[in-house]
């Protein structure tokens, strides 16, 4: 489980995105999810890998971002998938996942 600041987003088509992130707390690794709420809306995005790079890194996830830019500030928390959300996001992710 980690806490971590957004500090960019970029939309990598409809099916995946990038986040440049600050850790806050914990740590972050690939199969964990995330999720917030934005003007009424639940935002969620799988982790499918994690580069680090020093304080930051950039995580590429399942999921789309709005626009690129979107959510910068933002303090989400990680947590580990549970079988329900693993069926969810089944088509999203990749087989050996």
């Amino acid at each position: 489980m980690a806490i971590f600041e957004i500090i960019d987003t970029r939309r990598l088509g409809l099916e995946q995105s990038e986040f440049d992130v600050k850790l806050v707390e914990g740590e972050i690794h690939p199969k964990q999810i995330f999720r917030f709420e934005e003007r009424g809306t639940v935002w969620e995005y799988v982790i499918l890998e994690v580069r680090r790079d020093g304080e930051t890194a950039t995580l590429l996830c399942a999921g789309w971002v709005p626009a690129t830019g979107a959510f910068v500030g933002f303090q989400p928390q990680t947590k580990t998938l549970n079988k329900p959300e693993r069926k969810r996001w089944a088509r999203a992710l990749p087989p050996d996942f």
